[in-house]
Formats: C-alpha cells, sequence, structure tokens
C-alpha cells in the first residue's frame, strides 16, 4: 500500500512538474540609448592623426524570442534584437557614419514568482553575438569628400545581463506582457541601454 502511496506521489509531482516546462514566444520593442567615453578614430588618409569621437544617440528597436521555462523559477531562452542606429558626424573631416547594430542572445533567466504566480521578477544573464554595420556619407553642403572609411561590418560576441517583470494577464496564464532593461556591451560602444515592452504567449 505505501508503494502505490508513494508511486501516486511521485507521479502527480512528475505531472505538476512537467506542466511548468512551458515553451512560450514573445515579439516586442522599446528605446535604446548609445553611449560612449571618447574613442580615437585614426584616419585612414593619414594614420598619424585621429578624430576623437563621442557616442550620444538613441532609437528604437524591435525584438522576437523564445524559451523554454523548466519550473516555475528557472528558464532558457534565446532572442533576436535589432538594437537600433546611432551616428558619428564630424563636420572638420566632413562625414556622417551610420551604424546599425544587432544581435542574437543565448540567456539563462531566473524568475522570482509572486502573488500566485500572477507577477514574475526576473533576470536574465547570457551571451550576445553582435553585429554592427555601417554606411559612410558625405556631409550635405560642405566642400570635398569623405577622408574617413568606416569598417562596412564588423562583430564579435559578449557577455549581457536584463532584468524585468512579467505580468500574467489572463487566469490560465499563458498570455504574458513582460517589461525589461537589458545593458549590452558592443565594440566602442560601453553603455547600450535597451528597454522594451514584450507580449509573450506560454504553450
Amino acid at each position: 500500500m505505501r508503494t502505490i502511496i508513494s508511486f501516486c506521489a511521485l507521479a502527480i509531482g512528475s505531472s505538476a512538474f512537467a506542466q511548468e516546462r512551458e515553451f512560450y514566444a514573445g515579439i516586442g520593442g522599446g528605446g535604446t540609448n548609445f553611449e560612449s567615453s571618447p574613442v580615437g578614430i585614426e584616419l585612414p588618409m593619414d594614420p598619424s592623426q585621429t578624430v576623437t569621437a563621442i557616442v550620444d544617440d538613441s532609437d528604437s528597436n524591435f525584438r522576437v524570442y523564445g524559451g523554454y521555462r523548466l519550473n516555475p523559477h528557472f528558464a532558457v531562452e534565446a532572442l533576436y534584437s535589432d538594437i537600433g542606429e546611432f551616428e558619428l558626424i564630424d563636420d572638420v573631416n566632413n562625414f556622417d557614419v551610420t551604424y546599425e547594430a544587432s544581435s542574437f542572445d543565448i540567456a539563462a533567466v531566473g524568475l522570482l514568482p509572486l502573488a500566485g504566480g500572477r507577477f514574475d521578477l526576473f533576470a536574465r544573464a547570457g551571451i550576445a553575438f553582435w553585429s554592427i554595420d555601417s554606411e559612410t556619407t558625405g556631409l550635405d553642403g560642405l566642400p570635398g569628400s569623405p577622408r574617413f572609411v568606416a569598417e562596412p561590418e564588423s562583430s564579435g560576441q559578449d557577455l549581457f545581463w536584463s532584468i524585468g517583470f512579467n505580468i500574467n494577464a489572463f487566469q490560465d496564464k499563458r498570455w504574458t506582457f513582460r517589461s525589461e532593461l537589458t545593458t549590452y556591451e558592443i565594440g566602442d560602444v560601453e553603455e547600450l541601454a535597451q528597454f522594451a515592452f514584450n507580449i509573450q504567449y506560454r504553450f
């Protein structure tokens, strides 16, 4: 009899755990702020000269993501983010460089359920595989052609972290409103803060 009771308890526990193993997918967007300390950039026409540039710009962002919630307190996640664009402008050397940044992230997610699972506080951390495309143009109204040539594309990997909260809106807790702040370090952009609102569905 004890064996049967133990088996039933184990089966119920396994079933409850399995119910928490849920896939989810989401989509969202918000704003990104780019900042850096002064960066010295060599001019290809004369490498002994440098342009001192400071990144201070902002743009909108867009992301899609999916994950797997193993239990109420832990999940794994993959996310693609179109981070946004930022510019470097030099009137003296007559150039305007536009950078477009994107990232594919892999993260572990720690969650703290509150109010019976209606709310979650969470923190994400992982590796961002980022890419930056650039385009150089001459400034209108200034004589001469641009002397600065930006590297067309660069990429790399860096750690990132994110904090936020979930609002599990409906009784079955399938639909979730998610808000979060993510920080990256990408190339010379030392401070890249991305704020996003998302909506996600748990399968």
